[in-house]
């Protein structure tokens, strides 16, 4: 007979703080008055806008207008089920009575589902001229004027009219758009940036090359930019991720199986230092040969960053990882406290 869980094991669920949990993750929190703001990074870039009770009970998403307990904070932001979020938050600890289901499990289990119904994708319009594009991509990005005309011309690159925004498209190998990206012109702030609704995440803006070499970039920009910075670029295959999720990666691969040389072209900084070194993991654990997986390192914090040096403008510089840094500098000091062995001549 199915187990649900017991109304006690559920309560102890709700009431894990969820500013414990995420510091234990490894989570980004920045205090602001008698709240918490956590800071994430998805595919659409970082974001600040969830605020988590002082007592870590709560919390809300201001963009989405939405929030919960800890127990509906694991479904939203990391996919899990009912069953499984519980599980999380309880240390694997698994259901004791045996009954088909609770009020709790029916309203979580429904919310989880209205939330994964995949909507329908749908591609934005085309503007009737491509003025902003062309204009913020060549005089904020120093992208080149014939890499942003290949792709224009491949229709997978466009202005949709509404907010001129940037459309990065991703086509299937018939060329069947399939979901993409969209990227503010705006030159104030940090501009808009999301996921088109509806997209199969499997599926990337990029190119297919006829080589066995694939490059793996962060975000469309990232991709445009090294096409510019190294122009032999058209044999070889190039994806831009949705952020750091190796899933488009993995697809291209298996679709892909002439491929066996991946080029992991991320960010410089500690997110893409870690993510390089998860998705060589993953890759080694897919078979693909160690020697074939190699790390491209722009000597700034992202290929467009190069791009700009390389034109003169101010460029944002790389960020080391954290880990990495106090590593070198209990190198350096063990190095000044122990002293050399001399060397002895035979």
């Amino acid at each position: 007979m199915p187990r649900r869980f017991s109304d006690n094991q559920i309560d102890n669920a709700k009431r894990v703080n969820l500013l414990d949990y995420l510091s234990r993750k490894g989570a980004v929190l920045r205090r602001a008055g008698s709240e918490y703001i956590w800071i994430y990074r998805d595919g659409s870039g970082e974001h600040d806008s969830v605020t988590i009770k002082g007592d870590g009970s709560k919390w809300y998403d201001h963009k989405r207008q939405q929030g919960g307990d800890t127990i509906g904070f694991l479904q939203e932001f990391m996919g899990l089920g009912f069953k499984e979020a519980v599980e999380e938050l309880l240390n694997g600890e698994k259901p004791v009575e045996e009954m088909c289901s609770t009020e709790d499990e029916i309203r979580y289990g429904n919310q989880n589902q209205k939330q994964s119904q995949k909507k329908e994708f749908k591609v934005p319009k085309r503007n009737n001229d491509m003025r902003r594009l062309f204009a913020y991509l060549t005089k904020q990005r120093f992208i080149k004027p014939d890499i942003i005309a290949y792709f224009v011309r491949e229709k997978s690159l466009y202005e949709e009219p509404l907010h001129h925004n940037i459309v990065f498209l991703a086509v299937d190998e018939n060329g069947v758009p399939r979901g993409g990206q969209m990227k503010g012109t705006s030159t104030l702030g940090g501009g808009f940036r999301g996921t088109l609704a509806g997209s199969d995440t499997r599926y990337s803006f990029g190119y297919r090359g006829k080589s066995c070499k694939l490059f793996v970039y962060e975000a469309p920009l990232d991709l445009l930019s090294y096409l510019c910075l190294f122009p032999d670029w058209e044999e070889n295959s190039h994806i831009a991720l949705d952020g750091l999720s190796p899933k488009a990666m993995l697809f291209f691969l298996e679709t892909n199986p002439q491929v066996n040389e991946i080029n992991i072209c991320v960010d410089h900084d500690a997110a893409g230092i870690e993510a390089s070194d998860r998705f060589r993991d993953i890759l080694i654990d897919k078979g693909y040969a160690p020697a074939n997986i190699h790390r491209l390192l722009p000597s700034m914090k992202d290929w467009n960053e190069c791009l700009k040096q390389n034109n003169g403008a101010l460029a944002m510089p790389a960020q080391e990882h954290p880990s990495v840094e106090a590593y070198r500098y209990t190198v350096r000091d063990l190095c000044e406290i122990i002293p050399r062995p001399k060397r002895t001549a035979f």
